[in-house]
């Protein structure tokens, strides 16, 4: 998944299933502004429809993200 940080600081990528429970924190750091890359692993999840949650300075950005096959 791709993302952008329009100013540097802390940023946290939280996953959350489609009823909105946390499953897991994805990415924890403190970056620069820039365009950024993660790898999600998402071999152990089921097909269906998640959510990634940017928190940027513990703002939130939120998409939608769906797993579609195994």
């Amino acid at each position: 998944m791709y993302y952008a940080l329009e100013r540097a600081g802390r940023m946290q990528l939280i996953a959350n299933s489609a009823d909105g429970k946390e499953l897991s924190v994805l990415q924890e750091a403190t970056l620069q502004a820039g365009d950024y890359q993660y790898e999600w692993d998402t071999t152990n999840l089921a097909p269906g429809m998640y959510y990634v949650t940017l928190l940027m300075d513990g703002k939130p950005v939120v998409k939608k993200a769906v797993k579609v096959t195994r």
